[in-house]
């Protein structure tokens, strides 16, 4: 009896061995299997801050809320994808005219404020942006989401490699490294010109943020201060800042050679510095070199992917005796043709030079 008790008992154990193992092997083979799917459907992405996310292997469905990059999702024959924009998208006048689609996009987001709702309603495939606060709300509600941003060349080069691992297409991957072979073209052909120049040589630069307000000027901790160092010239704000206030004094002792005004309202800065009577004995001033930054499908001085053309319009306009080959309304050309596969007048070209927008 004592046996027959103890058999029981062992298979009893050996079926409940053998259920528990079926068991595990079952849920084994469905996380496998999941693992699989996921790795045969999806890749995995690096962005700005050095984050893995895991997105679709190609992106059809993209929201993009830096405006900035709107330019390089285009640039990268991802325009179609475009599913969500920004409204200051929509206010670049080049950008529209190149891509009018984008004036039809909704606008999930302001500032780094996301609204969550409207981009799931959107139903996006992935969200590019450059705010800290936007990817992490996205990513809570279970939509990936990666960062871009830069405020150097390298940066810049490695945000346009981010977008166009993100776009997932060969042609994307093709256009980036002709981007960043044209860039680098650029600075070493400026560099190589320019190396070994002294600095008395070398002439003092303000750049103005916008023709709106202009005590607000760009300082050496910013991409704008780096392409004023790279194309032969000094800051004249010395203070180690993104951006700076300065007053019509500080430009008197600061005695530029050349005021650059950025953005699309430059010409109301050009005109309030050149009719100023406290500004009247600056060499800018005096030497009518106060200037606007071209703007494209974005401002070239700022954050863009014209910032390859900035540093040959820059260095030309300080150093014009070392780049007299420099046709500058050629290269325009050039690069609206290869990146954005559209073909600009001399018209065109030249307006985007003086930084005017389309003729209406």
């Amino acid at each position: 009896m004592r046996h027959h008790a103890v058999a029981a008992t062992l298979l009893t154990a050996t079926l409940l061995v053998t259920g528990c193992t079926a068991e595990n092997s079952a849920e084994n083979t469905a996380e496998q299997t999941t693992q699989t799917t996921q790795e045969d459907t999806t890749r995995l992405l690096t962005d700005i801050d050095g984050t893995d996310v895991r997105v679709p292997k190609q992106v059809t469905r993209l929201a993009d809320t830096w405006d900035v990059n709107n330019q390089f999702v285009l640039m990268l024959g991802g325009g179609d994808t475009l599913v969500a924009t920004t409204e200051e998208a929509k206010q670049l006048p080049w950008l529209t005219k190149i891509y009018p689609h984008v004036t039809e996009l909704p606008t999930p987001a302001s500032g780094t404020r996301l609204n969550v709702e409207e981009l799931k309603e959107i139903n996006p495939e992935m969200l590019l942006t450059s705010s800290k606060e936007q990817v992490e709300a996205a990513r809570t509600q279970g939509i990936p989401a990666a960062r871009v941003d830069f405020d150097d060349f390298e940066q810049l080069m490695k945000s346009v490699r981010i977008t166009a691992n993100a776009l997932g297409t060969e042609e994307a991957d093709q256009k980036a490294t002709e981007y960043v072979t044209y860039m680098e073209r650029n600075l070493k052909m400026v560099a190589d010109r320019l190396g070994g120049m002294p600095g008395e040589k070398k002439p003092k630069v303000l750049h103005i943020v916008g023709g709106e307000d202009v005590t607000q000027a760009d300082g050496p901790d910013s991409l704008v201060g780096e392409w004023i160092a790279a194309t032969g010239a000094r800051n004249v704000v010395e203070e180690v800042v993104d951006v700076t206030t300065v007053t019509p004094h500080d430009i008197v002792d600061a005695a530029p050679d050349f005021i650059i005004v950025g953005g699309m309202e430059a010409q109301l800065g050009v005109d309030k510095l050149v009719n100023d009577p406290a500004l009247a004995n600056v060499p800018a001033v005096k030497q009518g070199n106060v200037v606007k930054n071209p703007v494209g499908t974005s401002n070239w001085g700022r954050y863009s992917a014209e910032e390859a053309l900035q540093l040959l319009w820059a260095a030309k306009l300080f150093h014009p005796e070392k780049f007299e080959d420099v046709d500058l309304v050629a290269e325009t050309q050039q690069f609206y043709s290869t990146f954005y596969g559209y073909e600009l007048s001399t018209e065109d070209a030249q307006r985007i030079l003086d930084g005017e927008g389309p003729a209406a």
